[in-house]
């Protein structure tokens, strides 16, 4: 049996999904006697035609739902298993019907409970089709240094619509008033189009000296950066898992979130806040109170511990696999 590991583009870009990828990749290559990793834009640029029945492809999920009739016709005699990170149908209702038929009968990877039990309810797939593998969490140094009153924030966030950062400055700007900063890194080429309307946003309110955007970046220095700010927000509606938010945590960094991705498994951090996704109003006046009240930092010994590791990935894909 040979392993194709099928990557959208390629498998160095930094995002949470593709570090995932990344690791996976190499967790597989090093205990997989016959593994390879191909980087395709789109699956009709296989051209391999000299694989075994007994062949096992997994497939990013961006490539996987790009285009359904291509996706169905890829799966015609392959042993296919998609690695959901994003689905559509899972944000959007009118797109899980179609989803459903292609997942019918498949195993499945996801990288978060969140994602498995959501599978399980709206697209009715058996729970012993769906392998969760949960990303690790670098071990970071703690940030040293709490200040009395928080100011400098920052978003790890792709500039894409779901991770709502217009929303997250529209919200920012109407609390101008308050002395804060925003750091953003994000990549900005994904969707152009919002990424300007981000930009432009940041001009026509003047806020050229308070926000600054970055493209995203080796990730000992996005550490480091974090380390230096006094909280991360986050206003996705919507994360598979929300490494950035684990990163924070593991950082000791305070959060203000939206209920989004495996965000309960951080419920108990005390440094924390989580907000319903629909519910901007509570984000809002969550983020005036922060801005507008003393730090009480808690003792550090109840800081969060990492919980996730990037070991035995391939362990466990291939002991659930036979």
């Amino acid at each position: 049996m040979k392993i194709h590991f099928l990557n959208p583009g390629s498998i160095d870009q930094i995002s949470g999904g593709y570090i995932f990828n990344k690791h996976f990749v190499a967790s597989l290559s090093a205990n997989v006697d016959d593994f390879s990793l191909h980087e395709l834009s789109n699956l009709e640029e296989w051209n391999q035609d000299s694989t075994d029945d007994s062949d096992v492809f997994i497939i990013d999920s961006l490539l996987f739902f790009k285009d359904h009739d291509v996706s169905k016709n890829f799966m015609q005699g392959r042993k296919v298993i998609p690695l959901i990170h994003l689905s559509e149908g899972l944000q959007h209702e009118k797109r899980i019907a179609d989803e459903m038929s292609l997942l019918e009968g498949l195993n499945i990877i996801v990288t978060s409970e969140f994602v498995k039990t959501t599978l399980q309810r709206d697209y009715q797939l058996a729970p012993d089709k769906i392998l969760v593998i949960e990303p690790g969490v670098a071990v970071l140094s703690k940030k040293e240094h709490y200040p009395d009153r928080i100011q400098h924030f920052i978003c790890v966030s792709n500039l894409v619509k779901r991770k709502r950062i217009l929303k997250l400055l529209q919200i920012l700007n109407e609390l101008k008033d308050y002395d804060w900063t925003l750091e953003i890194i994000g990549d900005a080429e994904i969707d152009v189009e919002y990424a300007q309307s981000i930009l432009d946003f940041i001009q026509s309110q003047q806020l050229g000296d308070r926000v600054k955007v970055h493209a995203p970046m080796e990730q000992k220095k996005l550490f480091d950066l974090m380390r230096s700010k006094d909280m991360l927000l986050h206003l996705a509606v919507y994360e598979t898992f929300g490494m950035c938010i684990f990163e924070a945590a593991a950082i000791g960094l305070p959060i203000l979130s939206t209920k989004t991705g495996a965000w309960e498994d951080l419920r108990r951090y005390p440094l924390a806040g989580f907000i319903a996704t629909d519910d901007l109003g509570a984000y809002k006046k969550a983020l005036e109170h922060v801005l507008g009240s003393k730090f009480e930092r808690v003792d550090e010994k109840v800081l969060h511990q990492s919980i996730y590791q990037w070991d035995d990935m391939a362990e466990k894909f291939i002991k659930w696999l036979s």
